[in-house]
């Protein structure tokens, strides 16, 4: 005779830090929480939430990383200006898809991306190309943050 209990899967610890992740957003967007106003402390979070202590502070490392929230020792906890979307829904697909599903995102990203760049080229003004032109001459003379810097901003252009 089986028990009930061995029906149950247990609930995988990365889904309880998203889940603590979104009812933290979803209250400072209900609350209409202001940048810098001093958030719940992790005792009232605990209790509302029904959660342990080491996954509400899991859930604030990923909160805190993202600047929705700052931490600072014996102040508390206060709303920051960060965009969790950002990094969280790109990494959450990333760990869900398999190694060959990856392989044929690449594959497709490959295709789309090869198109976008004849497009780029087919649009660029004067202005534009010259601006490229020099950006790997910047990006040779800086350091490596700069140049990260510098490499983002030109994907992002």
């Amino acid at each position: 005779m089986t028990r009930i209990l061995d029906q149950v899967r247990a609930i995988p610890r990365a889904n309880l830090t998203d889940e603590i992740v979104e009812r933290i957003v979803e209250l400072n967007h209900r609350s209409q929480a202001q940048v810098g106003r001093q958030a719940p402390c992790e005792r009232e979070l605990i209790q509302t939430l029904s959660v342990g202590r080491s996954s509400l502070r899991e859930a604030i490392r990923v909160l805190s990383a993202t600047g929705v929230v700052r931490t600072s020792a014996g102040e508390g906890m206060f709303v920051g200006k960060g965009d969790l979307s950002r990094i969280t829904h790109p990494l959450t697909v990333s760990l869900m898809i398999s190694d060959q599903n990856q392989k044929e995102i690449f594959e497709a990203r490959r295709l789309i991306e090869v198109e976008l760049a004849v497009l780029a080229v087919d649009r660029a003004s004067e202005q534009d190309i010259a601006e490229i032109k020099h950006r790997p001459k910047r990006c040779a003379s800086t350091s490596t943050t700069q140049w990260s810097t510098a490499g983002r901003t030109l994907n992002f252009t």
